[in-house]
């Protein structure tokens, strides 16, 4: 009878750590989305043809920027697919050393395109190193597919407007789409 009744607890408390688990799990995974669907970078619009005069009158911002990595990648070379969707992520201040808002990455080759693009994405390292919190919302991080892209090497820029100016940002990073 000892058996018996010991093996009936045994049982009931495996089914009740089970269940337990089962509700841990689940917000768990919860949790876990909730955060994925917070870090995934939005979509910035397609890339279209720029005039290369306009980069060739654009004037520098003198302020600091990066494009930190294109799909986790962190090389100055990084070769991409034209078929394929990328994330792009760094950040950039305007030249009133704010974060820039609406801007445009550049990709600077035979034909150049642009691809709209936004900062606001929390970068609290930016603020750290730059010493000024208010510059932690000056990150981007969005993704763009290159599939209107001619194959090719690219130089990367960022660009931003300001009083109806064009100012780059000049990157030490190039692309390649292949």
């Amino acid at each position: 009878m000892n058996k018996i009744m010991s093996g009936t607890l045994t049982v009931m408390g495996v089914l009740a750590l089970a269940g337990c688990g089962h509700n841990a799990q689940q917000q768990a995974a919860t949790t876990v989305a909730q955060k994925t669907s917070a870090q995934t970078p939005s979509p910035a619009g397609n890339p279209q043809v720029i005039d290369a005069s306009a980069l060739a009158l654009a004037k520098s911002t003198n302020q600091p920027c990066s494009l930190d990595s294109i799909d986790g990648n962190y090389a100055k070379q990084v070769h991409v697919a034209q078929n394929k969707l990328h994330v792009f992520r760094g950040w950039l201040l305007d030249a009133s050393r704010q974060p820039a808002g609406n801007f445009n990455l550049v990709l600077e080759g035979r034909q150049s395109y642009a691809i709209p693009a936004v900062t606001g994405v929390a970068r609290p390292d930016v603020g750290d190193y730059l010493k000024n919190p208010a510059l932690a919302q000056a990150g981007f991080e969005f993704s763009s597919a290159l599939q209107d892209v001619e194959l090719g090497q690219y130089t990367l820029l960022l660009m931003v407007k300001v009083q109806h100016r064009e100012l780059i940002c000049q990157l030490a990073k190039d692309v390649i789409v292949e």
